[in-house]
């Protein structure tokens, strides 16, 4: 950035701009299997994290993590987080139902 200088893939994964670097011919395939791995996740959590990285870069640390806290609080008397511990336990898929 300050340097007025292109970075290439392997640099910005190093400077921790970026999670990932992968070839030109597996872009595609990476993608979709990362979009599949997100999807598996429980929707609700999903959005809340979404919205809470948004909130994040306008809001203070201590009022942010009031925030994260307290949706954390709100998703954990869900039907998924429920869901989510049960199938932990009992070693399985989660099947998440937005709720």
């Amino acid at each position: 950035f300050f340097a007025a200088r292109n970075l290439g893939a392997d640099e910005c994964r190093e400077l921790g701009l970026c999670g990932h670097v992968v070839p030109d011919d597996e872009l595609i395939s990476f993608s979709r299997k990362l979009a599949g791995d997100i999807a598996a996740n429980a929707p609700l959590a999903v959005q809340s994290a979404k919205r809470l990285m948004r909130m994040g870069l306008a809001q203070q640390f201590n009022d942010h993590v009031h925030h994260v806290y307290m949706n954390f609080l709100q998703l954990m008397r869900t039907e998924d987080a429920r869901e989510g511990m049960a199938s932990f336990a009992q070693k399985r898929a989660p099947e998440f139902n937005g709720r």
